[in-house]
C-alpha cells in the first residue's frame, strides 16, 4: 500500500460555511464585499476565543481534498500567449492564517499578513508547482503574475499539496489576500487542540 502525503494536516479541522451579513436593503455587491472584509477579521478573533480552537482561517475558491476548485486565467507580464494548462491557476482567496491552520508549508517568502489589504500593493503566495511552471530555473519571489487581470508581487512559496486527493498531482495554486480580493462568503477553518466535535457546542 502507497501512502501518499497530501501536503496538509487535515487532523483535528473543523470547516464550516460562513455567509455574513448584509446590509439591509437591495442587495449590492460592493456593500457586501465592505461589510464582509469588516466581518471575516472580527469573526476569527472570536471564534479564536473559544476554547479548544487552536487557530482559525477563511477561505473561497475551495476547501482541499473537497473536490472544489476555483481555475482562473493566469499571465506572466512580457510574455506572449500562455497555451494549454499554463494559463490557467486554482485561486484561492484566503486569510492570513490560512496555510498555517492547514500545516501547508511555506518554502520560501512570507506568508500573507493583515497588513495586505485593500490600501497595500497586490501580493500572492504561489505554491511550488506554479513557481516551477512559470518560472523554471528562476527564483521566482519578487516576480510579477497577472491573477484574474490583476497583476500581482509574489512574496511566498508554499508547498505543494493534492488538492484535488491523493490520486491526483498537485496543480499550479495561488494564495490571493482576502482583503484584496472581492469574495463575500467563505469557508471557516480552525485547527483545534483535540476532538473537533467537541467545539460545536
Amino acid at each position: 500500500i502507497a501512502i501518499i502525503d497530501t501536503g496538509l494536516d487535515y487532523h483535528n479541522i473543523l470547516v464550516l460555511s460562513v455567509s455574513p451579513p448584509q446590509p439591509p436593503g437591495k442587495f449590492d455587491f460592493d456593500r457586501a464585499m465592505k461589510a464582509s472584509r469588516t466581518y471575516v477579521p472580527q469573526m476569527h478573533e472570536a471564534v479564536r476565543r473559544v476554547p479548544g480552537v487552536d487557530m482559525a482561517a477563511t477561505v473561497s475558491g475551495g476547501l482541499p481534498l473537497t473536490g472544489s476548485w476555483s481555475r482562473t486565467r493566469v499571465t506572466i507580464p512580457g510574455r506572449g500567449e500562455m497555451k494549454g494548462d499554463d494559463d490557467s491557476i486554482d485561486r484561492l482567496t484566503v486569510s492570513p492564517e490560512y496555510l498555517r491552520t492547514l500545516r501547508i508549508p511555506l518554502r520560501k517568502g512570507r506568508h500573507l499578513e493583515a497588513t495586505d489589504n485593500e490600501s497595500a500593493p497586490p501580493v500572492v503566495v504561489i505554491n511550488e508547482a506554479a513557481a516551477k511552471k512559470y518560472w523554471p530555473g528562476e527564483e521566482a519571489l519578487g516576480k510579477q503574475i497577472t491573477i484574474n487581470k490583476k497583476t500581482r508581487t509574489v512574496v511566498g512559496i508554499a508547498g505543494d499539496i493534492r488538492h484535488l486527493g491523493p490520486e491526483k498531482p498537485p496543480r499550479q495554486e495561488a494564495y490571493i489576500p482576502f482583503l484584496q480580493d472581492s469574495s463575500i462568503g467563505a469557508t471557516l477553518v480552525m485547527r483545534t487542540s483535540g476532538n473537533p466535535m467537541r467545539v460545536l457546542p
